[in-house]
């Protein structure tokens, strides 16, 4: 099964895409969290990418779709795969059909506020890079549950930046959409409430 997830910051693309990746044995691609890897390591295309993310401007879509052909020739791709909040553009999304197949798109759609709420909310470890958010946050304020390390919020995590990447998506996700639909690809799931929830939606419209 060959799926992409879309949706607004903080609809929880990434938590439904590690449960739908463990569910049907399939790999979860992150090109977010493969740049982010490469700005760690200090790479060029790292260093390239992360003036962009920064300021919540979009990376240039070549640079994605480089990304993404490379990793989808690697044999845990060869059951399946989920796409983590890609495409970003039409463009993206057209040329991505060109060298691949896919099932379905899944839209989680949740209203600004949610997004603004959620996103500016999240925190990761410092030390193990663990995620927490309203809807699930650590034991103690500030700690991390697994390691202790000490959380901080994400520089692209910040009100002015949400508020710039949700000007963006609103953009650029409507031709994303209608092509997709046009191609009979697109299945819509309320991706607000608690994760089991919306996972339950989800497999619903896989099924």
């Amino acid at each position: 099964m060959n799926l992409i997830i879309i949706g607004p910051p903080g609809s929880g693309k990434g938590v439904q895409s590690s449960l739908i990746s463990k569910y049907f044995k399939i790999a979860h691609i992150s090109p977010g969290e493969i740049l982010r890897e490469e700005f760690e390591k200090k790479t060029k295309l790292g260093i390239q990418a992360e003036k962009y993310w920064r300021n919540g401007n979009l990376v240039p879509d070549e640079m994605i779709l480089k990304i993404v052909k490379k990793r989808l020739k690697q044999k845990d791709c060869k059951k399946g795969f989920i796409l983590d909040g890609f495409p970003r553009t039409l463009n993206e999304a057209q040329k991505f059909l060109r060298f691949s197949k896919l099932n379905k798109v899944v839209l989680l759609d949740i209203p600004d506020k949610i997004s603004i709420k959620r996103i500016t909310g999240r925190r990761e470890c410092s030390k193990c890079d663990a995620i927490y958010s309203p809807e699930i946050p650590s034991k103690k304020k500030g700690i991390c549950n697994k390691c202790n390390g000490k959380l901080y919020q994400r520089e692209d995590d910040s009100p002015k930046v949400v508020k710039n990447r949700l000007k963006i998506y609103h953009k650029s996700i409507n031709p994303i959409l209608n092509f997709f639909q046009h191609q009979k690809l697109l299945v819509e799931v309320n991706g607000s409430g608690n994760i089991e929830n919306v996972f339950k939606r989800i497999k619903e419209r896989l099924r």
